[in-house]
């Protein structure tokens, strides 16, 4: 399921419109796909309150709807998350996917991906696809892609034994 039909399906539905009028100044903040068998056909699509500074995610597949409660962001201090306007959006979620695939093959063909997910957002004022590729050779292969262009704007390696808890 692409991320503009999720959304559509969204914002024309009953649990959506009814929530919407509790809390008409959420705004959406980004869409995230995790590309497993799981929930390959699920998008989590969150609103954010800037007020509270909380966001609800809906869960869209083709055969329902769920939301989960607002609950408070994890974020930098100094971090804004801004508001994701489809209209900035001129490839499909399903274009960027495979660009990002097209991309690890001609340049990474040695690490393969395992699992993958995109989440769509606004950075920096410009609509991105932020997609993630987790790898059999302990690496992550992180590419953002322009949502409006469809120019790669960052592709960056890095082994996950550099990621540490602190």
């Amino acid at each position: 399921m692409k991320f503009s039909d999720a959304c559509e399906q969204l914002f024309e539905s009953k649990i959506f419109k009814d929530w919407k009028k509790k809390y008409p100044d959420d705004f959406l903040a980004h869409g995230f796909f995790l590309d497993d068998e799981l929930n390959k056909e699920m998008w989590q699509i969150g609103l954010y309150n800037q007020e509270k500074d909380t966001m609800t995610s809906f869960f869209v597949s083709p055969k329902e709807i769920t939301k989960s409660d607002s609950s408070e962001i994890f974020k930098r201090p100094d971090a804004k998350i801004e508001v994701l306007d489809l209209k900035e959006l001129g490839m499909s979620s399903d274009d960027a996917l495979e660009k990002a695939k097209k991309l690890q093959q001609q340049k990474y063909a040695a690490d393969i991906p395992q699992k993958m997910f995109m989440i769509v957002q606004t950075l920096e004022g410009r609509a991105v696809f932020n997609i993630t590729l987790l790898t059999t050779s302990f690496k992550t292969i992180n590419i953002r892609i322009d949502g409006k262009k469809g120019k790669v704007l960052l592709e960056k390696v890095t082994p996950l034994m550099q990621f540490s808890v602190k």
